[in-house]
């Protein structure tokens, strides 16, 4: 999904929390892809491949922590864990992409 829809999305129905898959952000690379969203902080997972790597837009006005103790790297699979406190309760949230396989 383009940025741009992202920007759309966020004027007319305000999510707090987006998750994105497919960013194909690389360790240690810098690439074009801008994940900046006014309002919301960005956060993703690292890969080392040319497939997958998720991500995740939360609001500003979610307090939030990333969980690293959760593994993000399973076979042929990616994953970003958030835990977000809300309503005196604690919420774990994840995002997972399952690369494609071929047999």
């Amino acid at each position: 999904m383009h940025r741009h829809i992202y920007s759309y999305l966020v004027l007319f129905i305000p999510p707090k929390i987006i998750a994105v898959t497919e960013t194909k952000i690389k360790k240690k690379e810098n690439i074009t892809f801008s994940p900046i969203i006014m309002g919301y902080n960005f956060s993703h997972s690292d890969s080392v491949t040319n497939a997958g790597v998720v991500g995740v837009y939360i609001h500003d006005t979610i307090s939030y922590r990333l969980r690293t103790d959760i593994p993000n790297s399973l076979h042929s699979s990616e994953s970003l864990w958030i835990e977000v406190a809300a309503h005196k309760k604690q919420y774990i949230f994840g995002v997972i992409y399952r690369h494609l396989t071929i047999t």
